[in-house]
């Protein structure tokens, strides 16, 4: 009975046993709705092979990478890691602060009104 259910596609099964009023089978995978049909043999034997043998699944071959080459020397070197840029703190008074703040704010009104203009 198992090799005449895992003959049918995932959709054919869900549509079987959509058919036979079992609920909660939508996110199951194949192998998942083959064993609960298997559970309910009694509604699904009815259903014949579908004449395709059950796909094999092939192992992956496994990708190579090949590592840079660098022109002028014997053997590979891996890159440099990138320096790190230190923080900077700025340290001000409270009027200094206040008039970068009255700055920025002047330069927005001024860009405002040009688009405005």
């Amino acid at each position: 009975m198992r090799e005449i259910l895992e003959s049918h596609s995932a959709s054919a099964l869900k549509a079987e046993i959509r058919k036979s009023n079992i609920k909660g089978y939508s996110k199951m995978t194949k192998g998942e709705l083959v064993n609960l049909m298997l559970k309910h043999k009694d509604r699904f034997s009815h259903i014949k092979h579908s004449g395709k043998t059950a796909r094999q699944t092939k192992p992956r071959k496994k990708k190579v990478y090949k590592s840079k080459e660098f022109v002028g020397e014997e053997d590979n070197v891996p890159d440099t890691p990138k320096k790190k840029i230190p923080k900077i703190s700025i340290t001000m008074t409270k009027e200094e602060s206040k008039k970068m703040r009255k700055d920025s704010k002047v330069a927005k009104k001024k860009r405002y009104k040009k688009k405005n203009d």
